[in-house]
């Protein structure tokens, strides 16, 4: 059976103190609506907004962050943002952090055709399956991506396998 991986990497984490302050004096939904968004953020709009200092600006930037994306900006909707925030609620109500591979996937992706979890102590670390049967909006036809307990537990953490990480990184 052929297994195809993806990736994709969040910005990274705040790194240095200045960032980590800035992060932590935003009111919380503005914290809750970075975290949504961290995937598709880029390092400098991240730092344009953790740069502002009033709740009007950040809800401008916002609003300008989502029409910039729009991609029928003709229509009164934004099918990108409805899509992305339909996206996190499944994300939230299945996986407790969105920075998760898991999550992540799913935010990139959506629900899976299809999710199968394999047990093999024995022979196999536990490994999580999801198919694509249609694709995505993003990626055209059937695709697979496959996720590697880090303990023993089925339902654990997981991280993303990649076919260039090898077969032995599957092995129990």
């Amino acid at each position: 059976c052929l297994l195809i991986g993806f990736a994709t990497s969040a910005a990274p984490p705040a790194g240095d103190e200045t960032e980590a302050t800035a992060l932590s004096a935003l009111p919380e939904r503005y914290q809750r609506w970075l975290e949504s968004v961290e995937l598709m953020l880029t390092e400098a709009e991240r730092e344009v907004f953790l740069g502002l200092s009033e709740n009007y600006q950040r809800d401008h930037f916002i609003r300008r962050f989502w029409k910039v994306r729009d991609p029928f900006q003709q229509t009164a909707r934004n099918e990108f943002q409805e899509l992305w925030e339909q996206r996190v609620i499944q994300a939230q109500e299945h996986f407790k952090d969105l920075a998760s591979a898991r999550a992540q996937m799913m935010l990139t992706f959506g629900e899976p055709s299809r999710r199968q979890r394999y047990t093999c102590a024995e022979v196999l670390k536990s490994l999580e399956v999801w198919e694509y049967h249609d694709g995505s909006e993003r990626i055209r036809g059937y695709f697979t991506l496959v996720f590697i307990g880090l303990n023993a537990e089925a339902r654990g953490p997981r991280v993303q396998w990649q076919p260039s990480d090898g077969l032995s990184r599957l092995m129990a």
